[in-house]
């Protein structure tokens, strides 16, 4: 497992055409982490708060994640990354993975204990893909999230905020008009190539995906994911 160093994130770990569109994003995501870390160290004793980081993919949510732990990892505040366990490729489990190449160890959960221990053994959690928490697990993860709060603790939750449908995501949701401070991150459109997308685009045989559709679907041979911006994000009706 290759834990991330603040300076080794750059663009030559993308392929040419990668670099080229999404390049940026390291530089961005190091600037939020900065952020976040002011936001906490400026904080007193006893104070705690929540943090939303959402964008779609390829927009630098890991990456933020990822600084986060590499900055205060083995300081005096103990800090772990999290996500759900998730049935799906690009949701890996035990690690947060981008896209740039980088990855690190992560705690995944599926149960309530699981869940209680990691607010319980901890000052600062980072909870990565958070739209992907189960229903059955969402008003228990913000009920602790809250607790966490009032005795001092941090959460800064990663993840889409929108769902392939246009959509929010109810968590993603809800965590966005309660965290104390929110990052609005935005990725390369892949139909116009402006810096400005805030959807994921899901095509399914190459096709936008009809307004129908569940709202996940795991990526395979058929289904893909894009960044898009407001104009050119599509969704089909019935």
């Amino acid at each position: 497992m290759k834990k991330i160093k603040s300076n080794e994130i750059v663009t030559n770990k993308l392929v040419k055409t990668d670099a080229k569109l999404y390049g940026y994003i390291p530089d961005k995501a190091r600037d939020v982490a900065n952020k976040i870390c002011t936001i906490i160290n400026a904080s007193e004793a006893d104070e705690g708060g929540i943090i939303s980081v959402v964008g779609p993919q390829s927009s630098g949510k890991s990456l933020v994640g990822m600084e986060l732990i590499e900055k205060f990892d083995g300081k005096e505040l103990k800090i772990v990354a999290a996500q759900p366990k998730a049935d799906r490729s690009d949701v890996p489990e035990g690690k947060l993975f981008s896209r740039v190449g980088y990855e690190i160890p992560a705690v995944s959960f599926q149960t309530k204990k699981e869940i209680e221990k990691i607010f319980h053994c901890n000052d600062i959690v980072v909870i990565d893909e958070i739209q992907f928490t189960p229903t059955s697990l969402q008003s228990y993860l913000l009920k602790e999230m809250r607790m966490f709060k009032d005795r001092g603790g941090w959460t800064i939750v990663l993840g889409l905020l929108y769902t392939s449908l246009g959509t929010e995501f109810l968590i993603s949701s809800v965590l966005k008009d309660e965290a104390s401070a929110l990052f609005q991150l935005k990725s390369t459109c892949q139909m116009c190539g402006r810096r400005n997308a805030i959807y994921n685009q899901r095509l399914v045989k190459g096709k936008p995906a009809a307004n129908t559709a569940p709202d996940l679907m795991p990526p395979s041979s058929d289904v893909i994911y894009e960044p898009r911006c407001q104009d050119c994000y599509v969704v089909v009706g019935e």
